[in-house]
């Protein structure tokens, strides 16, 4: 609070949209896009940049989790959830200032 606001300081946008989803584990579809998939990070270009966003989600080892790039749609990757031995996994998307993309899935271990 009582910060100044310059009024010449532009947000960096991202020029692509990512998109992280829980989908089955297979690959149909075009370009590995399905619609059966469930979305749970989103990133748009016109949230300023650096975005991070995280989800917990539970490890079912039928589903893989996929990230894509909006424009143009293109499969990036997929990480299979059987892959896992806990019940539960931390996803992570991390976009910097630069557009630079860091995608992490790791196992969530219960404190105590």
């Amino acid at each position: 609070m009582g910060e100044k606001i310059n009024p010449y300081h532009l947000s960096s946008h991202c020029l692509n949209g990512f998109r992280v989803m829980l989908s089955p584990g297979d690959d149909n579809g075009i370009n590995g896009v399905t619609y059966e998939e469930d979305l749970f990070i989103s990133h748009i270009p016109e949230q300023p940049l650096p975005f991070e966003e995280s989800a917990i989600i539970p490890v079912d080892s039928t589903k893989c989790i996929k990230i894509l790039s909006t424009f143009p749609m293109e499969y990036i990757d997929k990480i299979d959830l059987s892959d896992f031995k806990s019940d539960k996994v931390i996803v992570t998307l991390k976009i910097d200032i630069n557009s630079f993309f860091d995608f992490q899935v790791i196992p969530w271990k219960k404190c105590g």
